[in-house]
């Protein structure tokens, strides 16, 4: 069902797309152009690119989405005598600001373009075509050399484009861009990357290779749904849209692009090069263009879907990418190696938690909060982001302590404790609660410390010396080690100012943690033991075979069997008993829950756990009876 405060993916689409258009306009100039990066001055290609995004009135675009005419006026004021444009006054003029130009200015206005100015743009083709009606050269001038002889495929697609929109076919255009398809030559000597060639190609091809664009394009989207960055993202979307490739392969994209602005700017990005010398080269990007790319793939989507209110499913799925975005945004600042890093941490989460519990448990608090209190969605998505980066942290410096992981991600590790504690303080003022937090963190730490000390194997050569075994005790450590889980949920606590809330829902998860622990080591006892690592159930099952054998020395490979039979006819009903029993008492604990209206999503979290002990027991079941059945068998034989 919809929740009323969560906005329809298009109001989030509009809101976008208003902010970049109102950044856009605080970046034109006095002259009504846009400044290009690499000449610090107006530029009539930047200038014609927005004014064609921004005046194309796909999916009954606003009038707010018009610029003022100086942008226009910019454009009329730099045309020459032919009607054609030069990017800079050190180059000659080229049919490719002459095609961009020329499509702005009808586009915004058709009258501008009369059949005098048609019948210059038609004499420039002429002269510059290298077989009847296309392909054609790039620069406009009567004699060439070598350096200035060139066919460009994305200067003959915007040729192409150009005359489209004023109903002029181009065959022999249109065959020429389908060979270059064909034969895979998305190679511009201008336009750098295969991903901008390709979207400038998709606003003019309309042949049968359409398919062949798009499998490039996806074969180039990365695991996040994205391409490289903000703006090879928006061309890649539009550039599937247009070319009829079904919408929901942009879906992440389009979120992505949702949240990786500020104020409607997304991160700079050139588009092509603007001069080369040796290995000196010198590109050119243009903010405002940026925003206007995403702009015109935000708008391209909306088009393709329905206004229907997002499910809670898909409300989750958002705020996972928000939270994956907001943990990028917090690392902008990061060397290329950490932000690295962090991608691949984000990665590795998303495949142990497919769920999302962890990004999650922030958000269920706040939706089910009592109408009695309130909570902005910021701060719940900063608590999302704490808890991210908690799990990210700490995950890793326990596997550098246990030497799965090597040090040179102990520096993502501690910038990512550091977020943590950083959010804990800045968000708690009061000296009680604060301490609980900064409790937490510090147990997290000790167990982990204690962990390394007390539950590795030492080994020698008579096997493995077992003599003085870990204590697990009432296995409180087993829910400290991942108490950070719970922060989230009790930071809103202490919010809400519910501080007896935030204690129920701590000793909650304390039970949760415990089973789960419990179960996950009822699992990996015997690949935990083979890794040396004793765990919460192999300490009662090593402790048993001491004492049957009086031993103190062990050979794993000579007592695995013994040990499994151990588990099976005694530790696994006792480990079932306990997580169930855990389960019951975060049950009761449930209870007395109010600060939420519902407790379904925390009762949702030991359901698997109470299946899973079931589990168990019907497995010892079957087990004991093929083991009693073997040994049968082998008396006889």
């Amino acid at each position: 069902m919809h929740h009323p405060n969560f906005p329809t993916l298009k109001q989030q689409i509009r809101t976008t797309c208003n902010e970049a258009w109102h950044f856009i306009a605080s970046q034109q100039q006095s002259d009504g152009g846009f400044v290009s990066s690499d000449t610090q001055r107006s530029s009539v290609f930047y200038t014609g690119l927005i004014v064609s995004i921004l005046h194309t009135p796909a999916q009954n675009m606003p009038l707010l989405y018009q610029l003022p005419y100086a942008a226009v006026d910019f454009l009329l004021s730099r045309k020459s005598p032919q009607w054609s444009f030069r990017y800079t006054a050190d180059y000659p003029d080229d049919l490719d600001d002459t095609a961009i130009v020329l499509r702005a200015l009808y586009i915004s206005n058709p009258s501008i373009v009369t059949e005098e100015v048609l019948a210059h743009f038609v004499a420039t083709l002429i002269s510059n075509e290298t077989t009847p009606g296309g392909p054609y050269q790039t620069w406009i001038m009567s004699e060439r050399t070598p350096a200035w002889d060139d066919i460009d495929i994305v200067v003959n697609s915007n040729i192409a484009r150009c005359l489209a929109d004023m109903d002029i076919a181009m065959p022999m255009l249109q065959a020429y861009v389908e060979n270059c398809i064909e034969q895979g030559m998305y190679r511009s000597r201008y336009y750098y990357d295969e991903i901008i060639v390709i979207y400038f190609l998709s606003a003019a091809y309309t042949g049968n290779a359409r398919q062949t664009l798009i499998d490039e394009l996806l074969s180039r989207q990365q695991p996040d749904g994205c391409w490289e960055n903000p703006l090879f993202t928006a061309m890649a979307v539009s550039a599937l849209l247009r070319l009829g490739a079904d919408h929901h392969y942009c879906d992440a994209a389009i979120a992505s692009l949702l949240t990786s602005h500020t104020n409607g700017r997304w991160p700079s990005q050139a588009i092509f090069i603007a001069s080369k010398s040796g290995d000196n080269v010198i590109y050119s990007s243009c903010d405002a263009y940026v925003s206007a790319c995403c702009i015109e793939a935000l708008l391209l989507y909306e088009g393709k879907i329905d206004d229907k209110p997002r499910d809670l499913t898909t409300v989750t799925e958002y705020w996972i990418t928000d939270t994956f975005q907001a943990c990028r945004n917090l690392f902008s600042n990061a060397s290329p190696l950490l932000q690295t890093q962090l991608d691949h941490a984000l990665t590795a989460l998303s495949a142990k938690d497919p769920k999302g519990e962890i990004p999650l448990l922030s958000y269920h608090m706040r939706h089910h909060l009592d109408p009695r209190y309130a909570l902005p969605k910021d701060m719940a998505l900063q608590l999302a982001v704490m808890n991210t980066f908690g799990w990210i942290g700490y995950s890793i410096c326990d596997a550098i302590v246990d030497g799965e992981a090597m040090n040179g991600s102990l520096p993502l590790a501690l910038r990512c404790i550091h977020e943590v504690i950083s959010t804990v303080r800045n968000s708690i003022s009061a000296p009680r609660e604060r301490s609980i937090a900064e409790r937490i963190l510090h147990d997290i730490s000790a167990v982990t410390a204690w962990e390394h000390d007390q539950c590795k194997f030492t080994v020698t050569d008579d096997g493995y010396d077992i003599s003085i075994l870990p204590e697990y005790d009432s296995y409180q450590c087993l829910a400290e080690k991942s108490l950070g889980h719970a922060l989230g949920p009790i930071m809103i606590s202490f919010l809400c100012q519910e501080y007896t809330q935030a204690v129920l829902i701590e000793n909650f998860f304390r039970h949760y943690l415990i089973a789960r622990q419990l179960n996950d080591d009822a699992h990996d006892w015997l690949e935990d033991l083979q890794h040396g690592y004793v765990n919460s159930v192999s300490v009662d099952i090593l402790r048993d075979w001491k004492n049957t054998t009086g031993r103190t020395t062990m050979v794993l490979a000579e007592a695995q069997a013994t040990l499994q039979q151990l588990f099976w006819d005694i530790h696994i009903d006792r480990i079932s008993s306990l997580i169930l029993e855990q389960c019951t008492m975060a049950r009761e604990i449930l209870k007395k829950i109010t600060i939420v209206n519902e407790v379904t999503f925390l009762e949702a979290l030991l359901i698997p756990l109470e299946r899973a002990a079931q589990t168990a027991i019907d497995e010892r079941n079957s087990t004991r009876s093929f083991l009693a059945s073997f040994a049968a068998t082998a008396l006889k034989t």
